[in-house]
């Protein structure tokens, strides 16, 4: 457990791509080597200097493609 939560907290500070969707949530994505899956997506929102992380899953590279082309993209910080 205490090894998925840092994989979590390194995805919210050094993410491969960030995406806003229509509620204001940030998505931020870090591709995965030698996994089962491509990326780990984390969801988030960042209030007043602190952030509130969601939720957090695996998905292919594919199902990536399809939710994220409508969303916004930013860029890494």
């Amino acid at each position: 457990m205490d090894s998925k939560m840092a994989r979590v907290i390194e995805v919210v500070s050094k993410p491969d791509e960030v995406y806003v969707d229509p509620a204001g949530m940030i998505h931020a994505l870090k591709r995965l080597f030698q996994e089962i899956t491509d990326y780990l997506v984390v969801i988030y929102r960042k209030e007043n200097e602190e952030g509130y992380i969601r939720t957090a899953y695996y998905t292919s590279f594919r199902r990536k493609s399809r939710r994220y082309k409508r969303f916004k993209r930013l860029r890494p910080s």
